[in-house]
This record gives C-alpha cells, sequence and structure tokens, in this order.
C-alpha cells in the first residue's frame, strides 16, 4: 500500500515519486522477530520507505558509511514518515506546549535502539531504509529499520519510542496516530 519513495534531491530536499518503489526483500528477524497485529511473530511489510544517497560527510577514512550515521539517517526517515502521514502542521505543534498535548519536547522519544551492522555502504550508494511499525504499546511503539544497497542488506534496527506528555511523563498512544502512520496518504517530503 505504499505510494511512493523518499528521493534526496541536490540541495538536500526530498520529493516522494508515487508509483515507483523500489522492491525491498523480507525482512530478516534474526533476533528480532516482531509482535503484529496478528499476535504472531512476522516481520511487518515496509510501512514507509526512505531513498538516501550517501555523501561523502557520512563516510570515514575507510571509505564506508560511519555506523552511528544510520541511526542519524534512520531518524531522519521517521521524521519524514510524521510529517507525510501526520501533517507538517501537527508535527510542528507537538515541539510546542499547546492544549492537545503537545509537550514542547516532541511527541515521542527514543529510549532505547539496537543495530545489527551487515555490511556497507559507500560515497553516493543509493541507500533504501525501510521502516515498518514492529510493535504497538500502550505509550511506546518499536519502529524496525532495515537498510539495503542493490537488494544488499547493510543494516538492521530496532528503536523504541515513549509517546510523552506536557508532564513529560509517559502517555498513551493517540488511535488517530496508530491508523495515520500506517497510511499511505503522503505525496510530498522536504528535508
Amino acid at each position: 500500500p505504499l505510494s511512493g519513495v523518499v528521493l534526496p534531491s541536490r540541495g538536500g530536499s526530498f520529493v516522494r515519486q508515487p508509483g515507483k518503489v523500489p522492491k525491498v526483500s523480507q525482512p530478516i528477524t534474526r533476533g528480532m522477530a516482531t509482535q503484529h497485529s496478528t499476535g504472531g511473530a512476522i516481520p511487518p511489510p515496509p510501512h514507509y520507505l526512505g531513498k538516501f544517497v550517501v555523501r561523502y560527510s557520512e563516510c570515514d577514512q575507510q571509505g564506508v558509511v560511519f555506523n552511528s550515521h544510520y541511526q542519524a539517517m534512520c531518524d531522519a526517515a521517521m521524521d519524514l514518515w510524521m510529517r507525510d502521514n501526520m501533517g507538517r502542521t501537527w508535527c510542528k505543534e507537538q515541539i510546542e506546549t499547546n492544549s492537545e498535548g503537545g509537550s514542547g519536547r516532541g511527541f515521542s522519544m527514543v529510549v532505547a535502539s539496537e543495530y545489527q551492522y551487515l555490511s556497507s555502504a559507500k560515497f553516493l550508494d543509493d541507500l533504501l531504509i525501510s521502516c515498518s511499525i514492529a510493535r504497538w504499546g500502550n505509550a511506546s511503539y518499536d519502529v524496525m529499520y532495515l537498510g539495503e544497497v542493490e537488494g544488499r542488506r547493510i543494516f538492521e534496527g530496532r528503536m523504541t519510542y515513549v509517546c510523552i506528555g506536557v508532564d513529560g511523563r509517559p502517555k498513551p498512544i493517540p488511535q488517530h496516530f496508530r491508523e495515520h502512520m500506517v497510511s499511505s496518504r503522503a505525496t510530498r517530503s522536504k528535508l
């Protein structure tokens, strides 16, 4: 049900191309079994795809992407996913204190991350990052990230996010967030 892909342009902006979804191999779930809505441990389908061109500044002296940059790219993909599916106005409101529960701190924060690095991406590689909701809890949710270059798995990762309220404490995940994050309404993204 994906409507397109996010592609970086020279100026650092991202443009969705509807109808041009690249093929992504099935997620490897070793050590990362997911609790899908069916209750079984199966890999979730990708809910969002981001395509990033590896920049020179993201590579180390060995000519490969430095490991921490993969998490930064996943974080950027999550920002774009939320902006595309929840809307720019909603995202901006979450960093301001407001009557709808915006905390002034953002909607959610990462409380745990786990990554396995399986191969390396290099300068000018097209890195495809597949993002999937792997688990919904009451106040927290897990996002599985899979990175690939030309069908070769680069990394597998999982980040656990906790929704936070105005008081800085965990709050239940709003139902509209759950619904919108697995929809494919987005048509354009910019970073």
